[in-house]
């Protein structure tokens, strides 16, 4: 399988955390992007000492005289969309960095073209193969917790040093659907209903400069009547031990589920127990890798999940900017 790598940023480590296990795969183009050269690209495969790209100034000049099957998008932010439909309408299937899209128009555009061409687009939505997160969605779909009735995420993150096109709403499109979307779609895996309406708050604390969005908090409903909230912040003291607090409460019927700090608490009638975490043998572009191989019917299941969760995190964006509740 031969793959593109599009711009320097985001995260590609997830590629290059699976490479060493797909010796089928190989990156054999890659591409400046935003004005930065592919640097990570190519100092990951010497580390993993596989052979150098081809380098190109341009990912459409190199999509054009490049036969690939799969690109790799860790380009700008604003023009993620386009990097995306551009691959969609060549048949490339697409690894793309989280959002695929920074506003709605971009999103239902990409949705148009990427159904028209019944096109493959996998979001870089990483976290929820970690071994605690992938342990507790395994047990929720086995109905430990019986009809689930709400659901609590947190996102914290130390705000450290960026890059100045954060501080900037139209080259980053808002924390809401950069950070937050991970517990949107931690929300999507609990597999309790549809995104129905979201209600959500948002500030720019005194950490912040520009239009970055240091806190923000949303509410969903969900269609099955289930309640599910996100706290998103950039407040994470530069003391903590970790630079980020991933935390994720499911309620059921017939129990809790709660993953914090890397652990995993479960509660049922039967008492309090803290079950064996459980890893995927690869990790987010590796099954996508997989997918396509076996042509599995998650390839379809996967992009549809990649549109909902983008969809529910912009219109909570939109959501914050007007104050307002909206439907999804």
């Amino acid at each position: 399988m031969d793959i593109a790598v599009i711009g320097n940023t985001g995260h590609l480590n997830y590629l290059f955390e699976d490479l060493p296990q797909l010796p089928e795969c190989k990156v054999i183009a890659a591409c400046a992007a935003g004005g930065e050269q592919p640097a990570r690209t190519l100092s990951a495969l010497q580390k993993l000492n596989l052979p150098a790209p081809e380098l190109f100034a341009d990912y459409r000049t190199m999509l054009d005289q490049v036969k690939v099957d799969l690109a790799v998008i860790g380009g700008p932010f604003e023009e993620r969309a386009a990097m995306c439909k551009y691959c969609m309408e060549r048949k490339i299937a697409v690894f793309t960095e989280k959002p695929c899209a920074i506003t709605l128009e971009e999103l239902t555009e990409l949705k148009s073209v990427t159904a028209k061409h019944n096109g493959v687009l996998y979001g870089m939505m990483g976290i929820r193969f970690e071994a605690p997160f992938h342990t507790a969605f395994k047990l929720i779909d086995s109905g430990v917790l019986g009809k689930i009735k709400l659901i609590s995420t947190r996102k914290s993150y130390k705000i450290g040093e960026r890059p100045g096109y954060f501080f900037n709403r139209s080259t980053y499109g808002g924390t809401i659907p950069w950070v937050g979307i991970h517990a949107v779609d931690w929300i999507a895996c609990c597999k309790a209903g549809e995104f129905s309406k979201v209600y959500a708050i948002q500030h720019y604390g005194e950490k912040s400069c520009g239009t970055l969005e240091t806190a923000a908090h949303c509410l969903f409903t969900l269609d099955s009547g289930a309640i599910a909230s996100v706290d998103i912040d950039y407040m994470r003291p530069a003391g903590a031990a970790t630079h980020g607090d991933d935390r994720l409460r499911t309620v059921g019927e017939k129990g809790v589920l709660e993953v914090a700090q890397g652990k995993l608490e479960l509660i049922t009638a039967d008492g309090t127990t803290f079950p064996e975490l459980e890893a995927p043998e690869l990790g987010c572009f590796g099954q996508l890798v997989r997918d396509l191989q076996s042509r599995s019917d998650n390839l379809a299941y996967e992009t549809a999940l990649t549109f909902k969760v983008t969809e529910a995190a912009l219109t909570a964006q939109l959501s914050a900017d007007k104050n307002c509740e909206l439907s999804i």
